[in-house]
């Protein structure tokens, strides 16, 4: 199964400096013609940041193509990220940035979310849970270790007129990683063009 759909995004928040936090107590409902939060695909990084400062976010960085910010949800630590291409947005998402003791903390956040994301977008496309190693399938109480592990991954995919967007879950060395990403149908053949040249630039 694939992982880390929002890998770019990911690999940027390994930069980031921590600033203010804005408080929202669930994963916002496209409306108004919106795509996502308060963003149309296609807007210019100047666009984005000025719908985000109304909410009062500052950036906690900007990377080449990339924006990142942080925000909470459910009251919970997340970071926000914007990916351009051409300087149109073409992907956004979450990613959690919490460490819990309790590893069953973090099925209940991907529980919190997937119910957010069926009252906004409705029943998902896909739903696939797939366990390499059930060793732990049947023992609620390390159900979060089994996914720590990466002997479990969870990825529900949801699609819209305009976006495709997907919850994953799975972990690798006891390092959960759950995360909320957004395409824009119209531009995502766009962006994987310019990051497959980003690529073949690095070798």
């Amino acid at each position: 199964m694939k992982k880390a759909i929002i890998g770019a995004i990911a690999a940027g928040v390994a930069l980031g400096v921590m600033v203010a936090v804005l408080a929202v107590t669930r994963e916002p409902e496209p409306t108004g013609g919106f795509d996502f939060r308060k963003v149309r695909w296609g807007m210019s990084p100047a666009q984005v940041e000025a719908a985000e400062k109304k909410d009062g976010l500052v950036p906690l960085f900007r990377r080449d193509n990339m924006t990142v910010y942080e925000t909470t949800i459910n009251g919970e630590k997340f970071n926000l990220g914007y990916e351009f291409v051409n300087d149109k947005l073409a992907k956004a998402g979450y990613i959690l940035n919490e460490n819990f003791i309790n590893a069953n903390n973090y099925v209940k956040t991907f529980e919190g979310l997937k119910k957010l994301l069926v009252e906004n977008y409705g029943n998902p496309l896909t739903d696939e849970t797939t366990w390499s190693n059930d060793f732990l399938k049947n023992k609620p109480d390390m159900i979060g270790n089994a996914y720590a592990a990466g002997s479990v991954e969870s990825v529900v995919v949801w699609e819209t007129e305009k976006t495709k967007l997907g919850l994953e879950f799975f972990g690798e060395r006891m390092k959960v990683k759950i995360n909320v990403v957004y395409f824009s149908k119209m531009l995502d053949s766009e962006f994987q063009a310019a990051k497959k040249n980003r690529d073949k630039g690095l070798l």
